[in-house]
């Protein structure tokens, strides 16, 4: 079998969670399976010196509200949380 696909995704990434929900079905019509491998974006950007998109402010502004239409676009099922308990 040819080498597995390899899946780097962050669980809070509306864009992964989207491909996520597609990447078995593309892997199988390409007779490969998925290596799954959790990573956290945060960090990622830390180590790099960047920032996370929510913190930059007319990027954050606008991802608040962009996010939610990506999941339509896809015609992938999400509800977006509208607040957070601690």
């Amino acid at each position: 079998m040819a080498e597995p696909i390899h899946f780097h995704f962050d669980f809070s990434s509306p864009y992964a969670y989207i491909a996520s929900t597609k990447i078995d079905a593309i892997a199988a019509k390409h007779g490969r399976e998925v290596a799954w491998h959790p990573m956290l974006l945060g960090v990622a950007f830390k180590a790099m010196g960047m920032q996370m998109l929510a913190s930059i402010p007319m990027k954050g502004a606008y991802s608040t509200r962009v996010t939610p239409r990506r999941p339509g676009i896809s015609a992938t099922p999400c509800s977006v949380r509208t607040s957070w308990t601690t």
